[in-house]
């Protein structure tokens, strides 16, 4: 098992996360590599409940790189049966964690 960061929400809520999984947000990766990052980053413009399907995108997308394409094709299709309010909170964080391109990518395809 990996070093683990911890995450703080807007709303208080903190998502211990393997530090792999996190790094794929550029945002969360510069702030580490910057030795900005103390024992909690803080993630102002996050609610807990996106941060969680970001980090569960983000999990997957470490764990099945390489893998099964058909799996992760499904996973993305599943990924965005949620509601606009929803969709929008997901494109919002993507945009600051700087993971734009693949989270977006996924809501959006073109």
């Amino acid at each position: 098992m990996g070093l683990k960061l911890k995450l703080k929400t807007w709303d208080d809520q903190i998502f211990e996360v393997e530090q792999n999984v996190a790094m794929h947000a550029e945002t969360i990766k510069f702030m580490v590599e910057d030795e900005c990052a103390e024992n909690v980053i803080p993630l102002a413009n996050v609610d807990g409940k996106t941060l969680a399907l970001v980090l569960d995108w983000c999990k997957t997308h470490v764990e099945e790189k390489d893998k099964d394409k058909d799996k992760l094709n499904k996973y993305e299709a599943d990924f965005v049966k949620v509601d606009q309010a929803v969709l929008y909170h997901l494109i919002m964080a993507a945009n600051y964690l700087n993971i734009y391109q693949g989270l977006v990518g996924t809501i959006v395809p073109t």
